[in-house]
Formats: C-alpha cells, sequence, structure tokens
C-alpha cells in the first residue's frame, strides 16, 4: 500500500496522467480512506503530546501579562519613593545646621 500512495506523490501534469497513475496502481477509495484514519490518528496523537506545553506556554504568556502590568505600577511607586528619599534627606540636612 505504501508504494501505491507513494506512486500518487508522484507529480503530474495534466488530469489525465493523474488517473493513468491511479489506474496504474489501483488505488482505492477504501486505500485512501485507511491512511486518511492513520494521518487522523497521528494528529490526535501529537495534539495529545503537545497539549501541556501549549498550556504551559498559555500560563507563561498570563505571566508575562501580570509582569508588564507591575512595571507599569512600580515606575512612578519608584520616582514617588525617590522624591520622598530626596525631601527626607534635604530636610535632615537643613536640621543638622
Amino acid at each position: 500500500m505504501q508504494e501505491k500512495i507513494k506512486a500518487l506523490r508522484t507529480p503530474v501534469r495534466n488530469l489525465e496522467e493523474l488517473v493513468a497513475v491511479a489506474e496504474k496502481h489501483e488505488v482505492t477509495h477504501r486505500e485512501i480512506f485507511d491512511r486518511l484514519i492513520a494521518v487522523e490518528q497521528k494528529v490526535d496523537k501529537i495534539e495529545s503530546n503537545t497539549a501541556g506545553m501549549v498550556a504551559a506556554f498559555n500560563a507563561a504568556q498570563g505571566a508575562f501579562t501580570v509582569l508588564e502590568w507591575l512595571a507599569k505600577v512600580a515606575k512612578p511607586l519608584l520616582l514617588i519613593g525617590a522624591f520622598a528619599t530626596a525631601l527626607v534627606a534635604a530636610w535632615d540636612h537643613i536640621k543638622i545646621k
């Protein structure tokens, strides 16, 4: 069956050539259907194997969104903290003299 399918993968230039290749190798609808089922099973297996990885990437994307939000909040807070520190330092300097 693999040889028949491999033969069908050869490039053809027109419909008549395709029909000739198919008739030569006598690929039935059932064989094509069985091959399709096998491919679908492989795709389902790959999907189930990678489901955990996809979930991890989605979680990481959410984490980066939260970190981006925290960075936006942290910048103004750092500015306020720096300003308050400067005021305290100035007050201590004036109070000492």
